[in-house]
Parts: structure tokens; C-alpha cells; sequence
């Protein structure tokens, strides 16, 4: 039953990232914007991590050298997306003129390119802060599927709620709770709370050992950290 919910879960996670690097290929196409090709390419890498880790393809210091490399990949992103932010932002405004499903699929005509981009909207938040949010939510999401499968393995059953069959699915399960109050502290402008959080639950989770236990854990304090020192 495990293998069976395993496999729809990277498929499913295949399928998108599929759609991704699609729409990342006609940005830097057609665009000239880079930050969604890289970050496809870091989290293609991330899958990859993921995916071995599980099944424990590799040895425990290749899979976290992968993991490295999606953190770095995922954070030369961030910060080619906040050198892009202008054009980005007027070009994205000239898209909303689209229809939804071209706009979805960036089929985007030559004529709308030519005409002159719209002033750029100000980003909501410092580029610091905007890293830290990403890297905390992606370690909740992460800790809360991972304490799912976690907890199928315990159970080898399909819980309505994820179990607690085992300890350390509860703790991870908890872990991406936390990290997403904490997330929406630090955007209601309570940083110094929110990133206490971060940085606590995130030592907790890198105690439970296995490469994505480190790995999300490391991603959280990472987050924290940025938080902490942000404006």
C-alpha cells in the first residue's frame, strides 16, 4: 500500500515539475526571464534527493550533497528573481491582457510583446524576507508530506488524518504546523517570534536523523536565520 501511495506521489510531483519546466523554457525563451527556469532546475534536483533518499538509492553523503545543491540552485533563483523583479512584474501585468488558459500556457503573440511595458509593482517585501518565507514553507510542506508517508509506513494503512502511529511522524507533522504559524508571523511583521519558532522546531527535526530529516531541518534554520536578521 506504501509503494502504491509513493508512486502517485512522484508522479504526481513528476507531472508538475513536467508543466514547470515548460512554462520556465518560454520564459527564458520568449521573455528573457531566468528565475523560473533555475528554480525548476533546483527543484528537479530536490526530487531527485527526495526520490533517492527514499528508496535509498544512494549513499547518505551523495543524497545530501543533492540536497546542497537544490538549497543553492533554489537560492541563485531568489536572487535572480529579485534582480528580475521590474521587468517581471510589468511584463507578468501585460499578461494579465490574455486570456486564463493562454496565460496558463504562456502562449503569448509577438504583438503583445512589442508594446511598451506598464510601470513595475513594488515588491510586498524585502528580497531577505521573501528568501526566508520560501525556505520556511517549503520545509513545512516538506516535514507535513514526509510525516504522512512516515506515518503510512507505521501503518500501512490510509489514515483520515495523518497518524502518530510512530514519533517521529508526529513530530514532523507538528513541525510543518509550527513552521507555518511561524510563517505567518513573520509577514504580520512578528519576525523575532516567528523565527524563534523556526529555528527551534527546525533543531528538532534535524535530531531525527536520514538525510531528508537534515535536509528540512537545515532548510528551516537557513529560513530562520534570514528572518531573524530581515526588515
Amino acid at each position: 500500500m506504501f509503494e502504491s501511495w509513493l508512486t502517485v506521489l512522484y508522479s504526481v510531483w513528476s507531472v508538475t515539475l513536467a508543466f514547470l519546466t515548460y512554462i520556465g523554457l518560454v520564459e527564458l525563451i520568449k521573455l528573457k526571464l531566468k528565475c523560473m527556469f533555475l528554480l525548476v532546475i533546483g527543484l528537479w534536483i530536490y526530487f531527485t534527493f527526495s526520490l533517492t533518499s527514499s528508496l535509498e538509492l544512494f549513499h547518505g553523503t551523495i543524497s545530501c550533497a543533492l540536497g546542497g545543491l537544490a538549497i543553492v540552485t533554489i537560492l541563485i533563483s531568489a536572487f535572480v528573481g529579485y534582480r528580475e523583479h521590474n521587468r517581471a512584474s510589468s511584463i507578468y501585468q501585460l499578461l494579465k491582457k490574455l486570456p486564463l488558459r493562454d496565460r496558463l500556457l504562456r502562449r503569448i503573440p509577438e504583438s503583445l510583446l512589442q508594446e511598451p511595458l506598464p510601470p513595475p509593482i513594488p515588491p510586498p517585501i524585502s528580497f531577505k524576507l521573501g528568501v526566508a518565507l520560501a525556505l520556511i514553507l517549503s520545509a513545512a510542506i516538506g516535514s507535513i508530506v514526509y510525516g504522512y508517508m512516515f506515518s503510512l509506513m507505521a501503518s500501512w494503512t490510509i489514515p483520515l488524518l495523518p497518524a502518530i502511529y510512530a514519533n517521529w511522524c508526529f513530530i514532523f507533522f507538528l513541525r510543518g504546523i509550527f513552521l507555518f504559524v511561524a510563517a505567518v508571523l513573520i509577514m504580520e511583521k512578528h519576525q523575532r517570534i516567528g523565527s524563534i519558532i523556526t529555528l527551534f522546531f527546525s533543531a528538532v527535526t534535524i535530531f531525527s536523523g536520514g538525510p531528508i530529516g537534515i535536509f528540512l531541518g537545515v532548510i528551516g534554520i537557513l529560513g530562520g536565520i534570514l528572518a531573524f536578521t530581515g526588515k
